[in-house]
């Protein structure tokens, strides 16, 4: 990235991600610092089946899937805390990982979050 933004916005969903804490975006600094935005599920991001506005993302995307069921991603601005320092680089974790330290897909209950864009705002 390299570049200062005030904010930054993410589009993007999860499966089974209604009421749990989904996962975070580590936002990394040129000078080293960094500061972690959790991904809450039903505030800031939720499931990607029948969505609705959340208090802090609303709807970004909505379309109807195979089934006849709405699926959709959502629109989460997170407000830099330090818009004076140049933004590097942001790293995308998910909350659930196996043993081996990867993305748990077989257990249902897990939160598996998805991130379709980040745009940003100067």
């Amino acid at each position: 990235m390299n570049r200062k933004f005030k904010a930054l916005y993410f589009l993007h969903t999860a499966g089974w991600g209604n009421n749990s804490l989904c996962g975070y975006y580590r936002i990394r600094y040129s000078d080293g610092s960094s500061v972690d935005y959790p991904l809450t599920g039903g505030k800031n991001i939720a499931d990607w089946w029948m969505p609705k506005n959340l208090p802090e993302a609303p709807v970004g995307i909505r379309r109807g899937g195979a089934d006849g069921h709405e699926i959709g991603f959502y629109v989460a601005k997170w407000q830099n805390p330090h818009p004076d320092k140049t933004i590097a680089s942001i790293d995308f974790y998910a909350a659930s990982r196996n043993d081996e330290g990867e993305v748990d897909y077989i257990n249902l209950q897990s939160p598996v979050p998805a991130l379709a864009a980040i745009t940003g705002e100067f």
